[in-house]
């Protein structure tokens, strides 16, 4: 080796090193120091649950015998939360009044009922554990109708349940509404 690659070798070694002390002077680094890339995740605090559509209810005729309509509530959750803690989902009924008011009868919420097992439709996120509540349950109170257990249920669901309204004999004719409540919680001990 030449003198002149000695020289330039050693040059540039030198310029190497004052690049490495300008570093940790004018930025505080030290350029041989390891250092690590920390990414925070933080909690949204999305957590509701909706009436996306009821619907309409069979259309019946006056009769003098009792009878049943049938329709399906669709419910939105979404779960944005990230923090994997559960819900559950209660539904509330009002009594069903005549629309035009021509009418002082009503018919109980008690009659209406959940007709079959309710069906989850994963919009985004893994449906693992998430229950729809059984038939029977009468919706004139309030009851929980979808739940997710502890380390389940984050994303955005469809709950599709089936529903039937017990008519009794002899209701008049008209139109008949009921006001629905929808409640989300969260449930860490579901």
């Amino acid at each position: 080796m030449g003198q002149k690659t000695i020289t330039r070798t050693v040059a540039r070694a030198r310029l190497a090193a004052l690049a490495a002390l300008l570093l940790v002077a004018a930025f505080g680094l030290d350029a041989h120091a390891q250092s690590a890339v920390e990414q925070a995740i933080t909690p949204n605090t999305t957590l509701r649950a909706s009436l996306v559509s009821l619907s309409s209810m069979e259309v019946v005729r006056f009769s003098n015998d009792a009878q049943v309509s049938h329709g399906v509530i669709t419910l939105l959750v979404e779960d944005h939360r990230g923090t994997f803690l559960g819900w559950e989902v209660t539904l509330h009924a009002s009594d069903f009044q005549q629309v035009d008011g021509t009418s002082a009868v009503s018919m109980p919420a008690s009659g209406f009922r959940l007709a079959a097992p309710g069906r989850v439709e994963t919009q985004l996120g893994e449906p693992h554990g998430i229950t729809v509540a059984a038939p029977g349950a009468a919706l004139g109170t309030e009851q929980v109708v979808a739940q997710a257990p502890s380390g389940t249920g984050t994303g955005v669901y469809l709950l599709h349940l089936d529903v039937a309204l017990a008519i009794p004999p002899q209701t008049p004719v008209g139109a008949y509404a009921s006001h629905i409540s929808v409640d989300i919680s969260s449930a860490p001990g579901v």
